[in-house]
């Protein structure tokens, strides 16, 4: 007989040809849109002033008439929670497999044992906290957060603005609702948004609409149903999600930390939010930024694995409730 004889053997398939590939994750979007108060170890009061100057008639001479109230000092208080990730792998795991290709030779093990690997797994690691961030600072309630424990360990912003109260309901001031965002509902929903916001804002260049991407998504397809969004995105508008609403000068941002989807067990006053604001009246309070990206990783050679932690502080807070517009569906 011609040929090989192999129907004794497994079919083959090729496993360690290839380097791993990294499925794609959005970092960290909303951050750059608030302010970021550092050097709190456990709690600080932030002080605000508000004046009230009154306008009097100056018909005669006559002493000084002290008719204003001469400026308010009042505080917010941040109180920050301490929020940890930790993680560890055995490089024994990967001997018996094709991942053995990822180990240097030697059956000597330590914290150079597969440094390729490592990265790989640290980038990808880091790339999915920063996801978990991004719809954290918005979405996370240490008493609505559920079972889902990327969503409990500290307070967003929509879980401040709805303790603080006092924002502007923009259904509120339009006299309307809706029980979702459509394509057909978008157009009038922003509209109503722009309508709500305090005329005082509408100047201000920190001024800013967040709303999810799906949110966004459905915008876009409405201004272009109604003609009235021209534009073709070039490479220096790669992965910008941002407009300025036609016919206003408010700015729009999609923000995914604001994605319906994020966590379907989340109750439904933290899915659909459209919220203008401005930025230094949105406050992020940490020990240090930097905290973020500072890892500590070591080899503990009792157990033959290698260790990470990252370890940071971090809370939310509003200065003034009542200059922010709110949307939410009914």
């Amino acid at each position: 007989m011609a040929g090989f004889t192999v129907s004794s053997l497994s079919n083959y398939t090729v496993e360690d040809k290839a380097d791993l590939k990294l499925k794609g994750v959005y970092g960290a979007v909303s951050m750059p849109l608030f302010t970021v108060r550092e050097g709190i170890k456990y709690s600080e009061k932030l002080p605000y002033l508000t004046t009230d100057p009154q306008m009097q008639a100056d018909s005669t001479c006559a002493s000084i008439n002290v008719s204003g109230d001469g400026g308010t000092i009042a505080q917010i208080t941040l109180t920050v929670d301490g929020i940890k990730f930790e993680d560890g792998w055995c490089f024994k795991d990967l001997e018996s497999k094709f991942t053995q290709k990822y180990l240097r030779a030697g059956a000597k093990i330590d914290e150079n044992s597969a440094n390729e690997l490592v990265n790989t797994i640290m980038d990808d690691y880091t790339a999915r906290i920063a996801k978990k961030m991004e719809a954290a600072i918005w979405q996370s309630s240490k008493t609505q957060g559920g079972s889902n424990t990327n969503f409990k360990q500290f307070n967003g912003f929509i879980q401040t603005l709805e303790t603080a109260g006092g924002y502007v309901n923009q259904q509120t001031v339009a006299g309307t609702s809706y029980a979702s965002i459509t394509t057909a509902n978008v157009l009038t929903i922003m509209d109503n948004q722009w309508l709500a916001v305090p005329a005082d804002l509408k100047r201000n260049d920190n001024l800013v609409t967040a709303m999810g991407d799906d949110t966004f998504d459905k915008l876009i397809i409405a201004l272009k149903n109604a003609n009235n969004y021209n534009w073709t995105a070039t490479s220096a508008d790669a992965g910008k999600r941002e407009l300025v609403y036609p016919g206003t000068t408010m700015k729009i941002v999609a923000v995914p930390g604001l994605n319906a989807d994020n966590n379907s067990s989340l109750p439904a006053v933290f899915k659909n939010r459209i919220i203008t604001f401005e930025k230094d009246n949105f406050v992020v309070g940490t020990d240090m930024i930097s905290d973020m990206d500072d890892w500590t990783t070591w080899y503990e050679t009792k157990e033959d694995k290698l260790y990470t932690r990252n370890r940071y502080k971090i809370t939310t807070g509003v200065f003034f409730t009542d200059r922010v517009v709110s949307f939410a569906t009914a």
